[in-house]
């Protein structure tokens, strides 16, 4: 069957407009997993930190507070359509408006709550709130690091201060530990080589599996805390530390603080010593 050029064209336009579309829908599809600030009005009010973790099954997720007072289990489509099961005691439908922001109507005993998630700023659904396995971290992390610290509007992202200090990081099997030098200091464990998780929750017993703290998991702050690192190299690495106060739920206050790092260059001297160090040990073990 012979086709004329023009037809061959309108035929190429098609698929590619096809292709397009198809990728524009995969590239616009709402990811919902990550940390977000969560503001309720209704019968009772409050503000806190809740996170949303994929489930088992087609477009399934868990819905929570970081102690799972109030859990919700449901699908949330990649169109950002929201729909918690009827439990008989919870339920609730919303939507995503981005891939940041989302309203819900949620139902709690009876009492119907307007609920508004807003992503914690600097935080994406790479975040780590759950670890599946753990592995060996890179000791090639080990040393001194360069920090600049912001604090951010836990709801907006507005900048509220900015500071500089240095750390010291000491990898230890699956566990990173970030010593500031004011002695403050953050614990948590990898799940994968160049990504770990901090999850601090304070007193843990009596919580439900997969919400108490990581094992190994600490810091000196005396406030439950959700953390997320990534070294993007040997040299570099970002953070997100989240807190929040350990009083009654509709009192909790809260902190964001987005960390950038840099490794502090070893002094050259040092580097000399070690080079020769390794020189001479070798010599030695050729005499022998």
């Amino acid at each position: 069957m012979n086709h004329s050029p023009r037809s061959r064209i309108v035929f190429f336009v098609v698929v590619f407009l096809t292709l397009f579309s198809i990728g524009r829908t995969s590239a616009d599809d709402i990811d919902p997993r990550g940390v977000f600030y969560h503001s309720y009005t209704g019968p009772f009010s409050a503000v806190e930190w809740v996170h949303i973790r994929s489930k088992p099954g087609i477009d399934r997720y868990e819905f929570s507070d970081i102690r799972a007072l109030a859990p919700y289990y449901g699908s949330i489509s990649n169109a950002g359509s929201i729909v918690w099961d009827n439990t008989g005691n919870t339920s609730g439908t919303g939507t995503f408006t981005s891939a940041d922001n989302a309203t819900m109507t949620l139902n709690y005993f009876g009492g119907i709550y307007d609920s508004t998630l807003t992503r914690a700023p600097g935080t994406d659904a790479d975040f780590v709130t759950q670890i599946e396995s753990r592995t060996a971290g890179n000791v090639a992390y080990n040393g001194r690091w360069d920090l600049v610290i912001d604090d951010l509007d836990p709801v907006t992202g507005a900048l509220i201060s900015s500071r500089t200090t240095s750390a010291e990081i000491a990898v230890l099997f699956d566990l990173v530990r970030i010593t500031y030098d004011d002695g403050t200091f953050y614990q948590g464990v990898f799940e994968e080589a160049d990504r770990a998780g901090f999850r601090v929750v304070l007193p843990d017993s009596g919580l439900p599996a997969g919400f108490s703290s990581f094992t190994g998991s600490e810091t000196s702050l005396q406030l439950d805390l959700l953390g997320s690192l990534h070294f993007e190299s040997n040299r570099s690495f970002a953070a997100s530390w989240l807190t929040q106060t350990r009083n009654a739920p509709g009192q909790h206050l809260h902190t964001i603080q987005r960390v950038r790092a840099s490794r502090i260059p070893e002094p050259v001297a040092a580097s000399v010593l070690a080079g020769l160090s390794l020189v001479l040990g070798g010599r030695r073990k050729k005499a022998r």
